[in-house]
């Protein structure tokens, strides 16, 4: 008996191509982002892909993700309940929130530095990250479980699931509108892992 999880990046935003902090600003998906969530849709109609649990951020950006990609028979309704979880938001950013990023490597800033003004510290999130695999074994032995939120708490839950020290020169940033997959066993061993899964 195995626990599936499907941890996915939320579709672009307008933010995410003006090179503009979101941390934890709501902002939506625009055209590309879209797109990007009814490409995953249609990836996991055709594999079949079915999820007994759905828990997304409860940013638009991420939930609206969620909304589109985990629609399993392509008729405009996830098949479950889509529970928002503010402990999957992306890393308050503070003050750099709403402005440019232009010449600065936001992920790497996003996953490396230890305080922000105004904003979570790394530890916090670290901490928030942690806590999502104890929540997909919650689920109980079977569970296909969809987990829906952002680039920068995403790459700390996939160090959880691994379950090793968090180390931001280790991680790779993972695509808008894709997908990393775990399958675990109930005690929560890592059995199997695939990485930056895009259509």
């Amino acid at each position: 008996m195995v626990i599936q999880a499907y941890l996915f990046r939320h579709g672009k935003t307008d933010y995410n191509q003006g090179k503009i902090w979101q941390g934890q600003l709501d902002i939506p998906l625009n055209a590309e982002g879209i797109r990007q969530a009814e490409q995953l849709r249609d990836a996991l109609c055709r594999e079949g892909i079915r999820f007994t649990h759905l828990l997304a951020s409860d940013l638009r950006r991420a939930y609206q993700t969620a909304q589109i990609a985990a629609d399993a028979n392509c008729d405009g309704q996830p098949d479950v309940l889509l529970t928002l979880e503010s402990d999957l938001r992306e890393r308050d950013m503070g003050v750099l929130q709403g402005s440019s990023y232009e010449g600065i490597d936001p992920f790497a800033y996003t996953i490396s530095v230890p305080d922000i003004q105004g904003g979570e510290s790394l530890d916090e999130v670290l901490h928030r990250a942690s806590a999502v695999p104890r929540k997909v074994l919650d689920c109980g032995e079977d569970s296909v479980v969809g987990i829906f939120a952002h680039g920068g708490i995403n790459a700390m839950i996939t160090a959880a699931f691994f379950d090793m020290p968090f180390d931001a020169r280790a991680c790779q940033l993972q695509n808008n509108g894709s997908y990393h997959y775990f399958r675990l066993s109930k005690q929560g061993a890592l059995l199997a892992a695939r990485l930056h899964c895009k259509d």
